[in-house]
């Protein structure tokens, strides 16, 4: 090997170390950016990102929710974080709020004096409630931009001066005695961090400030604890049921409709809702899952369930079963099941022993179907 092989092959190889450590400084950089903007550490989400897989789903594909233990410690231990004496934040709440000052003790009275018509609304558990209340009635024109702390549903509800609670409207003037925010903490999305929480608190609570009020928060945080655990397993119990209901001839919607709210159905433009003390026990549709057409004419039916939206699914199969036995003698018709094929007593009992096994894995988890979580999780 002569001199000028050995002098081209010493070229290549610190080329090729000068690119190596060229993207190790690139993914240095991204990483400390990323943890410098967005609090969060970069080695969490890489490697320990445990994501919750559908039933209904390919092996290798996961959930849009993303949960991870460490990420979740990490945000816990960030907002627990010794404050000094000067820093103008208020600390998550680790107990029920207290009011040191008797002054504002008395006010808070005088604040739940006024009832709250919409309480049915609130869930203790799965939603920060944020209260402010004035001593003088204040005239409000707008309220802080709080959508940048969330992407949950908020509700804020204003007491008007002599005329009680009403829902607050954008561009409206207000002469209000208090302020109530209620904001979901967990949907299909995900659950609420507690920062996320302690900043829409602390921006209130400037605007409370601003205006001589006083402000006080619902205790979260041991329930998002809570709820962390049980999303582990709430994700793995959706369970949806479709079979169809199969006519010897094409049927019109007008004969279709006639017969559904006579049964005690609700159309809700073409979708028809069985619902038993306001809660949906299933629907029916087109073939095809969509809503049906006034227009149109129809031979298959489908009738559909979310099993998990209820305590004892049971009761759901057989409340269907009860109802495609009446349509099956008032119109010319047969039930398929899911896989389309006639549905027999040998396929009841598979449908049955299945919803069963279902109920026994739930109970196992520790969880309870048709409870507030998974209605909100899986809605």
């Amino acid at each position: 090997m002569n001199e000028t092989q050995i002098a081209i092959m010493g070229l290549v190889a610190v080329i090729v170390v000068g690119i190596i450590a060229y993207y190790l400084y690139q993914e240095n950089k991204f990483k400390k950016m990323v943890e410098k903007n967005f609090n969060q550490a970069t080695n969490d989400v890489l490697e320990q990102e445990q994501g919750v897989v559908f039933e209904n789903q390919a092996t290798n594909q996961k959930s849009s929710f993303q949960s991870s233990e460490r990420s979740v410690e990490a945000i816990q231990i960030e907002t627990n974080v010794e404050l000094p004496a000067t820093a103008n934040l208020d600390p998550l709440l680790d107990g029920p709020i207290e009011i040191n000052n008797p002054q504002n003790d008395s006010l808070f009275a005088k604040y739940e004096e006024r009832k709250f018509p919409y309480a049915d609304k609130i869930s203790a558990e799965f939603d920060h409630v944020i209260d402010i209340y004035f001593a003088k009635p204040v005239k409000i024109k707008a309220l802080p931009e709080i959508a940048q702390f969330t992407n949950k549903t908020v509700q804020i509800y204003i007491l008007e001066k002599n005329l009680g609670w009403s829902l607050y409207e954008r561009a409206k003037k207000y002469q209000a005695d208090g302020i109530k925010v209620i904001r979901n903490i967990i949907d299909s999305d995900g659950l609420a961090t507690s920062l996320q929480l302690n900043n829409l608190y602390n921006e209130l609570s400037n605007f409370a400030s601003r205006n001589n009020g006083i402000i006080r928060q619902n205790d979260l945080e041991l329930e998002l604890r809570r709820i962390q655990q049980q999303l582990k397993h709430v994700f793995d119990i959706q369970l949806e049921l479709e079979l169809f209901l199969l006519n010897k001839e094409s049927v019109e919607v007008r004969q279709l409709d006639k017969y559904f709210i006579s049964s005690g159905f609700t159309n809700f433009d073409g979708v028809y809702k069985y619902s038993l003390n306001g809660k949906t026990i299933f629907e029916i549709r087109d073939e095809n899952g969509n809503p049906l057409n006034e227009s149109a004419n129809y031979q298959i039916l489908s009738i559909f369930a979310k099993l998990h939206h209820h305590a004892n699914p049971l009761d759901v199969i057989n409340e269907i079963f009860d109802f495609a036995e009446n349509y099956m003698q008032y119109f010319e018709s047969r039930m398929l099941s899911t896989n389309r094929m006639l549905m027999t007593e040998k396929e009841f009992s598979a449908l049955d022993k299945q919803v069963k096994n279902y109920i026994n894995q739930c109970n196992r988890k520790g969880l309870s179907l048709g409870s507030e979580i998974i209605l909100r999780v899986l809605p």
